[in-house]
């Protein structure tokens, strides 16, 4: 399940970036956890950030929907193989933060 949270500005997002959000999705699903999304355009955040250009979401974290003490870290390092390595998903202290960066020099 994806949601959003009302007042949410998700227009301009890149198709990149909506793919990223369903495999994150996938996964969090799989053990019973909604994917909300809680900020994208809208909001502030650091002068630089892919939130601006599309390319960057903040993801409610999967502990304010379980009891399992590691459930934050353990989903994300198996999103993080899902994902692979041109996104970026970090730990933030009350969120995710997903970005598509992918890395310069992948040439295969």
């Amino acid at each position: 399940m994806l949601a959003i949270k009302p007042g949410v500005d998700i227009r301009g997002i890149t198709p990149e970036l909506v793919l990223g959000l369903l495999a994150l999705s996938d996964v969090m699903w799989k053990h019973g956890i909604p994917t909300v999304i809680t900020s994208c355009r809208e909001g502030r955040h650091s002068a630089g950030s892919l939130h601006y250009v599309g390319k960057g979401v903040d993801v409610r974290l999967p502990s304010r929907f379980s009891t399992i003490p590691t459930i934050d870290l353990t989903l994300m390092m198996e999103a993080r193989e899902s994902l692979g390595n041109d996104y970026d998903l970090l730990l933030e202290p009350d969120h995710y933060h997903l970005e598509f960066d992918p890395k310069k020099d992948q040439t295969t």
